[in-house]
């Protein structure tokens, strides 16, 4: 019927992925996201502690290594510092520390990257976004360990990136993967009342204006000034619908790919029983149906990103995979725009 209305384009998983390609000019998002890390970088390398022996301060200070920003995320090879004697022994030599330039991220930063790496590895697993490196951006997430070496690779997931620059562009940060600025995009929170309307309604148009028919590209860019937000929901009810895999059947390929919650009623091994809503057609219209017991997945090969569960936990959910564990602010704010943006896409289904 969505098809038929000339509002739905069924196409393959490789045709998404290659029009996505041409679609997002990942080589411009992803210096974007290169750019957002190199100040924090150069400071953390400024704030490196000194050489083990200090020279005296009437002695020349040893050269230092400067903190790379023209390639932040190869690490150059060390450069070389000619030793040189400690005062008043000349059969020492003292050996300056050689520092590389750092790869930490800072905190907020790191835990916006473990987030994306929750909510983006099921469909990653699945083939339909991101790089072919899913066992690595997996063990990130399980350890719990983030670093600039990440970024790159967040960077080839095309989808979320204009979303995520227009969140931080309202909140005043380059940091495309703040915590919060995640958050924003994946659960939603008070940033989603501030962000740069204008970059997310120019990015939509510069990335489906030459891939789209000019009714569905204005009809997806229209959404913004209607009051569309950069979150998730969005871009599965009213950008996913037209342009992504929709084979099969539609409404529960929507409700696989949105991102849902739901109350723990079980836990047994890698299965986890939820109660939750499913997305629905009723009445030719998207609504969620009243609660019921599904069994999703938290593991794999014994392994996971929530490995402790109780009963009466709140859980998001991405293509079946337990994502993380919610706090009742978090739940309220996810099912809350949520229903915004099915009730925005129902305007034009």
């Amino acid at each position: 019927m969505l098809e038929q209305a000339g509002l739905v384009q069924v196409i393959s998983t490789r045709r998404v992925r290659a029009l996505t390609e041409r679609i997002y000019g990942p080589t411009i998002l992803a210096e974007e996201v290169m750019a957002a890390v190199r100040a924090p970088a150069a400071a953390l390398e400024a704030a490196a502690p000194p050489s083990r022996a200090a020279a005296p301060a009437s002695e020349p200070e040893a050269p230092r290594v400067a903190a790379a920003t023209a390639a932040p995320f190869v690490s150059p090879a060390s450069t070389l510092i000619t030793p040189r004697s400690v005062p008043g022994d000349a059969s020492r030599i003292e050996v300056p520390t050689v520092r590389r330039p750092a790869i930490e991220l800072a905190p907020s930063t790191q835990a916006g990257v473990l987030r994306f790496i929750h909510y983006a590895y099921m469909p990653n697993r699945l083939g339909y976004c991101g790089p072919d490196e899913n066992r690595r951006l997996f063990d990130h997430g399980v350890a719990g360990e983030a670093d600039r070496t990440l970024l790159p690779s967040l960077a080839r997931f095309l989808g979320p990136l204009p979303y995520l620059r227009a969140i931080a562009a309202g909140a005043g940060t380059q940091d495309l993967f703040d915590e919060r600025v995640v958050e924003a995009y994946w659960i939603g929170n008070d940033l989603l009342g501030q962000f740069a309307s204008h970059e997310l309604y120019a990015a939509l148009r510069e990335r489906f204006r030459r891939e789209l028919p000019p009714k569905i590209m204005d009809l997806i860019s229209d959404k913004v000034p209607a009051g569309a937000l950069p979150h998730h929901s969005f871009h599965v009810f009213d950008v996913w619908l037209r342009v992504g895999k929709l084979d099969g059947n539609v409404i529960s390929t929507l409700d696989h790919c949105r991102i849902s919650w739901g109350k723990v009623t079980s836990v047994d091994g890698p299965t986890v029983g939820v109660e939750r809503s499913a997305l629905i057609l009723h009445g030719g219209k998207l609504r969620l149906a009243p609660p019921e017991l599904v069994y999703t997945t938290r593991l794999t090969d014994g392994r996971g990103f929530v490995t402790e569960l109780v009963p009466g936990d709140t859980v998001s959910l991405h293509w079946g995979w337990v994502c993380e564990r919610l706090s009742e602010r978090q739940a309220k704010d996810l099912e809350r725009y949520t229903g915004h943006h099915v009730r925005l896409a129902n305007q034009t289904i």
